[in-house]
């Protein structure tokens, strides 16, 4: 770690009333936590798809069938079901990055998360 660094987790820590050693092992046990927080969101989106692909969507095409105005309803629930699970899939693979870091390279992850801490803060 660089003086730089160092310092910015000095000070750090000394808002927080706490010392820079204190709080660098607080960060990497956060970095396993987040880490295996991910991959329970991970799993439950994967489950939560499953579930939308083995009765949802056939749900929606059932009623369909029995109602005159089904195409409306399963349409509808289509499109939101899907947007949900789009919208899901998006932020998972846009954060796979940052989950593989947290467990791959803990010390990178909780820097970037003093730095975050720091910006605007001097």
């Amino acid at each position: 770690m660089n003086k730089e660094t160092l310092d910015l987790l000095q000070q750090l820590a000394a808002k927080l009333g706490t010392t820079a050693e204190h709080l660098w092992s607080v960060l990497i046990r956060q970095a396993y936590i987040s880490f295996a927080m991910d991959l329970v969101l991970y799993v439950a989106l994967i489950l939560a798809m499953f579930v939308c692909f083995k009765k949802v969507f056939p749900f929606f095409g059932h009623k369909c069938q029995e109602d005159p105005d089904g195409d409306f309803v399963y349409l509808l629930g289509t499109f939101f079901v899907g947007a949900i699970l789009l919208a899901c899939t998006l932020v998972a693979i846009f954060g796979i990055s940052d989950t593989v870091t947290k467990i791959a390279n803990p010390e990178y992850w909780a820097l970037m998360q003093i730095f975050d801490a720091m910006k605007g803060v001097k």
